[in-house]
């Protein structure tokens, strides 16, 4: 194997690995409202993880009960049925439904203004799943 192949086919593995971490143990989200503003802002990208214990001071994600939105707040008060008080950083209020263990998406474990800016333009993870379908597609073609 040549050493162009051989870095070639390690970029198609990275790329593999990076869909399937993407896939089934992280999530990303994009920043729609200023609720957590000054910790997160509108457009920011965040990477939320998945834990089996979440703590007060904690930012997480979770999907609204009546429909389907995803909400990225603060764990401010855990009650004695243990479930989560939460409240956006820039609100006055709590917010007026508690959150249960199940509809916690995962814990905020990285937040990024600039690549949030170019996943939200360029839909860098829709552009990279393609390429590495044209890539896998090319290399099937040119071994036969």
């Amino acid at each position: 194997m040549k050493k162009n192949d051989f870095i070639f086919l390690l970029l198609i593995i990275l790329m593999i690995f990076i869909v399937i971490l993407f896939k089934f143990f992280y999530k990303c989200f994009i920043v729609e409202t200023g609720s957590m503003h000054p910790t997160l802002k509108i457009g920011d990208l965040i990477i939320v993880k998945h834990y089996n214990q979440y703590k007060i001071g904690d930012i997480i994600t979770f999907k609204e009960k009546n429909n389907n939105n995803y909400i990225t707040h603060r764990i401010v008060q855990i009650n004695n049925n243990k479930n989560f008080i939460t409240k956006g950083d820039f609100n006055n209020v709590i917010d007026k439904n508690c959150i249960t263990q199940e509809e916690i998406v995962g814990k905020v474990i990285f937040h990024s203004q600039i690549l949030g800016l170019i996943f939200y333009k360029y839909k860098v993870f829709t552009v990279t799943i393609l390429v590495i379908i044209l890539i896998i597609a090319n290399l099937v073609s040119i071994r036969r």
